[in-house]
C-alpha cells in the first residue's frame, strides 16, 4: 500500500479528492497485490495437483497413464504364471498319484488299484469316484489329472 499523507486543505472539497487520490492509488497497488497473489497460488496449484487434472493430454499424464497400464499388464501377466506354476504342479501331483498306484503298463487305475490303502471299502470307493469324472470304473491319466485340477481349484 503506498502510504501518501492526506495533504491538510482548506476547504472540504479539496480533502475529498485528495482522500478519492489516495483510494485510487491504493487501489491499484491493490489490484497488482491481487493480480500477484493469483498468479502465486496458480503456479502452486499447478504444482501440487496432478499433471493429469491440469491437462490430460499433457507428455507427463500420457507416460503416467503408459506406466499405469504397464503395472496391470504386468500384474495381469504375474497373476497368469502363478496360476499356470499351480496347475503344473497339480498336473505332475496327478500323474504322480496315477503312476504310484496304477499297475505297471496299465492305462487305467481302477478301484482294486488303491482300496488296499483305504481303511475301508467306503473311503476308498469315495476316492476313486472323485477320480473317474466319467464314471466308467477306470481312471486314465488325464481324468486323474482333471479331477486334481478340478478339486484343487
Amino acid at each position: 500500500m503506498n502510504s501518501t499523507p492526506i495533504i491538510e486543505s482548506t476547504s472540504e472539497q479539496d480533502a475529498v479528492v485528495n482522500a478519492l487520490g489516495i483510494l485510487y492509488e491504493n487501489s491499484q497497488d491493490l489490484s497488482h497485490q491481487s493480480e500477484t497473489r493469483t498468479s502465486v497460488f496458480g503456479n502452486v496449484a499447478s504444482e501440487c495437483v496432478p499433471s493429469s487434472v491440469l491437462r490430460p493430454t499433457s507428455s507427463q499424464a500420457i507416460v503416467k497413464t503408459m506406466l499405469e497400464s504397464r503395472e496391470a499388464t504386468l500384474r495381469a501377466r504375474l497373476s497368469f504364471l502363478v496360476s499356470w506354476i499351480w496347475v503344473s504342479y497339480f498336473i505332475q501331483l496327478a500323474q504322480r498319484v496315477f503312476h504310484s498306484f496304477a499297475r505297471p503298463d496299465s492305462e487305467y487305475l481302477l478301484l482294486e488299484d488303491i482300496q488296499n490303502f483305504f481303511s475301508t471299502r467306503e473311503e476308498a470307493v469315495a476316492a476313486f469316484t472323485l477320480l473317474d469324472r466319467v464314471q466308467n470304473g477306470g481312471v486314465t491319466i488325464e481324468e486323474c489329472e482333471e479331477s486334481c485340477l478340478w478339486v484343487c481349484f
